[in-house]
């Protein structure tokens, strides 16, 4: 419902006032709401599919990343140890990525760009 229909809803015939809904959302709420909203996205061979945003998000930071996109990498291996339980405090910081990562990651850019070690 609209701001002009809650207006018109809340006004009684014998007064002047307006009472707004007092549903206020933090956040939390608001993130989670804008994240399951659901897009059309174009995958395969020109093939449409709805997905939720946040669906949206996590493929693009994928495909980028497997692309050779070294920030989508560092955004996306402490994902990874988050989900695999190996992650310890911080580690979803980008920043906490160690020289064994940055090695790893310089291997698979070098794998995808068809460069030779």
């Amino acid at each position: 419902m609209n701001a002009a229909a809650v207006a018109a809803t809340a006004l009684d015939a014998n007064t002047t006032t307006v009472e707004w809904p007092s549903e206020k959302k933090n956040l939390s709420t608001v993130l989670e709401d804008a994240l399951a909203e659901a897009v059309v996205a174009v995958v395969g061979k020109g093939r449409s599919k709805k997905i939720t945003k946040f669906e949206a998000i996590i493929t693009q930071l994928v495909n980028k990343s497997a692309s050779g996109d070294p920030k989508a990498t560092q955004q996306l291996l402490p994902l990874l140890r988050e989900i695999e339980g190996r992650g310890g405090p911080g580690s979803t910081d980008p920043a906490a990525i160690t020289e064994a990562d940055r090695q790893i990651i310089q291997r698979i850019q070098a794998e995808f760009c068809g460069e030779n070690e």
